[in-house]
């Protein structure tokens, strides 16, 4: 764990936090994780405060064109 912690600590001071990877940094509240970051409800570090919601099947990609005809 103290490896763990060292690496971030030197990643942070070169910064390069942002290679850090998601959830895998254990947390009580955001204090505990980098600078930048949130803690979610799973107790671990993230870049954003939320997990991105869900696209749907299609991605959420909106194709731009007219509805396709029903009929």
């Amino acid at each position: 764990m103290r490896a763990l912690i060292a690496l971030a600590l030197l990643c942070l001071a070169a910064g390069c936090d942002a290679d850090l990877p998601e959830g895998r940094f254990l947390c009580a509240d955001s204090v505990d994780c980098p600078d930048r970051w949130f803690c979610r409800g799973d107790a671990r570090c993230y870049s954003t405060p939320e997990p991105a919601s869900d696209a749907g099947p299609d991605g959420g990609v909106d194709a731009g064109g007219p509805a396709p005809d029903a009929g």
